[in-house]
C-alpha cells in the first residue's frame, strides 16, 4: 500500500511538479504513511506561502503540530482555519478536542457552544461537548441530557459518549449495549472491533462474569493478530489490545511484552496524542499485573501531561477501581490542582 501511495506520489511531482496540492501531497504521505511528522509539517510549511487561505491545509498544519506537542501553534492553526472557513465543522471539532486535551476545555465548551449556535442541527457538537464536560469536570447529568435528546451520528465521538457514559455512570447492561449497537456503523469497522472485544470483557469481568470476560479478552488477542496479517501503518494499536487483554487474562509476561513494544512503536516523544494514550494504557497494564507502585507513579506523571489523565477520570473509570483503597491514589482523585 505504502509503494503504491509513493508511486501516485512520484507520478504527480513529475506531472505538476509546481502545483502547491503536490506539495500538500506530499506532507499528507509522510504524515499517513510513515507518522513523520516533522517531515509532514516541513511539507505543509513550505506550501503554506502559495494556499494562506486553504482550511485543509490549515486544518493539517494544526494537527501535524499537535503530534509534534506544538499545542498553542496548533490551536493557532485551527483558529485561522475557522477563521477563513467558521462553518467547518471538522475544524471546529479538531479545534474543541484539541483545547480539552491541553485542559482549556471551558475554552473548547466556548466554541462548541458558539458553533452550536450557527448550527443547531449538528448533534456532534453537543455530543463533543458533554464528552468535554465529562473528561474533565465529571459532568453525568450533561452526557445523560445530550444522549437523551441527540440522535445517534455516524461520528466516532457518538460511540465514545454512549460507552463511556455507561461506563463511568457503572450501567453495565447499557454499556453492553452501547458496545454492540447494530446501527452503529463504526461499529463494523474491523479497528473499532477489536477495542470493542477489550471493552466488552472489562464490562463483563466488572459484572463479576469471569468466564465470559475470558472469551472477550481472547478475541481482542485473536481479532488484533487478524489485523496484524493485513498489515497498516498503526499495529502499535495492535499491540496495546493485546497487552491489555493479555493482563486481564493473567498472562502478565506476554502483557508487558505487547504493551513494550507499542511504547516502543509510538513514544510520546514522537507523537504527543497517540504516545500520551499508549502510556495510559500503560498505566493500566501495570496495575492489573500488580506493578501497582510503577502504576501509581505513572498515573500520577499522567496527570500533569497533555491528553493525560483527568481526576474526573480517575475518579469515575471502573477501570481504576482496583486503586481505590491505596492512600496514594486518593490522594490524587482528591487533588482538586490537578484538574
Amino acid at each position: 500500500f505504502i509503494d503504491k501511495a509513493r508511486s501516485a506520489m512520484d507520478n504527480a511531482q513529475r506531472l505538476a511538479p509546481d502545483m502547491p496540492q503536490v506539495q500538500f501531497g506530499w506532507g499528507e504521505f509522510y504524515y499517513r504513511m510513515y507518522s513523520d511528522y516533522p517531515r509532514a509539517l516541513k511539507e505543509f510549511q513550505s506550501v503554506q506561502a502559495l494556499l494562506p487561505n486553504d482550511s485543509d491545509l490549515l486544518w493539517k498544519l494544526g494537527t501535524t503540530q499537535r503530534r509534534l506537542g506544538s499545542w498553542d501553534d496548533s490551536v493557532a492553526s485551527y483558529q485561522r482555519a475557522i477563521q477563513v472557513d467558521p462553518d467547518n465543522s471538522q475544524v471546529v471539532n479538531v479545534l474543541s478536542e484539541t483545547l480539552g486535551l491541553i485542559g482549556r476545555w471551558q475554552e473548547a465548551v466556548a466554541v462548541l457552544e458558539q458553533a452550536a449556535r450557527r448550527n443547531p442541527g449538528y448533534d456532534v457538537y453537543r455530543i463533543l461537548e458533554a464528552q468535554i464536560r465529562l473528561d474533565n469536570n465529571g459532568d453525568l447529568d450533561f452526557a445523560r441530557e445530550v444522549l437523551a435528546s441527540a440522535q445517534q451520528v455516524p461520528d466516532q465521538s457518538y460511540i465514545y459518549l454512549t460507552t463511556g457514559y455507561a461506563w463511568r455512570s457503572r450501567n453495565y447492561s447499557a454499556a453492553i449495549e452501547a458496545w454492540t449497537d447494530p446501527t452503529n456503523p463504526f461499529l463494523a469497522d474491523a479497528n473499532f472491533d477489536v477495542v470493542a472485544q477489550n471493552a466488552l470483557g472489562k464490562i463483563y469481568r466488572a459484572m463479576g462474569d469471569h468466564s465470559r470476560a475470558e472469551k472477550y479478552f481472547q478475541r481482542a488477542i485473536e481479532r488484533a493478530r487478524d489485523r496484524f496479517n493485513q498489515g497498516g501503518v498503526d499495529w502499535y494499536a495492535y499491540h496495546v489490545e493485546q497487552s491489555i487483554a493479555y493482563a486481564y487474562l493473567g498472562d502478565s509476561a506476554s502483557a508487558m511484552s505487547e504493551i513494550d513494544r507499542a511504547t516502543a512503536m509510538r513514544p510520546e516523544s514522537a507523537d504527543a496524542i497517540y504516545g500520551v494514550l499508549v502510556s495510559i494504557a500503560r498505566a493500566e497494564v501495570l496495575m492489573v499485573v500488580g506493578r501497582t507502585d510503577e502504576a501509581l507513579a505513572e498515573i500520577k506523571r499522567l496527570l500533569t501531561v497533555p491528553v493525560g489523565l483527568t481526576v474526573w477520570v480517575l475518579r469515575q473509570d471502573p477501570t481504576w477501581d482496583p486503586l481505590r483503597d491505596d492512600p496514594r491514589f486518593k490522594a490524587m482523585v482528591a487533588n482538586e490542582v490537578a484538574q
